[in-house]
Parts: structure tokens; sequence; C-alpha cells
């Protein structure tokens, strides 16, 4: 699994998500998600106020 670091060093270095990704060998969403610092997989957050927000699973999309 890549490092926020080692991924950020690509960006700045002027190579895109994409063949960062590549280069690391993981999926270009999952080194957009790690440069970032958004979390890959969560089921419960919370809101600003202290508030539970629960996540949504395929179950509950509309058909």
């Amino acid at each position: 699994m890549p490092t926020q670091e080692q991924i950020l060093r690509l960006l700045i270095a002027g190579i895109g998500y994409e063949e960062a990704a590549r280069l690391l060998g993981v999926p270009a969403g999952l080194a957009y998600r790690i440069a970032t610092s958004f979390p890959v997989a969560r089921s419960v957050t919370h809101d600003a106020t202290g508030g539970r927000l629960t996540g949504r699973s395929d179950g509950d999309l509309p058909d």
C-alpha cells in the first residue's frame, strides 16, 4: 500500500493520478483517496455537531 507521501511526491513531480497509481501498483481511485486523506471505506461517520451519520449500502440505492 503506497503512502500519502509517495503519491504526493509523484504528483508534485508532474505525474498524474493514473500514472502515479500505475507506478505504485494500485487503482487510481485509491491513489486519490490516499493522497487526499479521504477514508477508503467507512460505514459510520459523525457530522460537525457530533451527530452520527450512517453509511449507505448498495441495497439502499433506488432502482
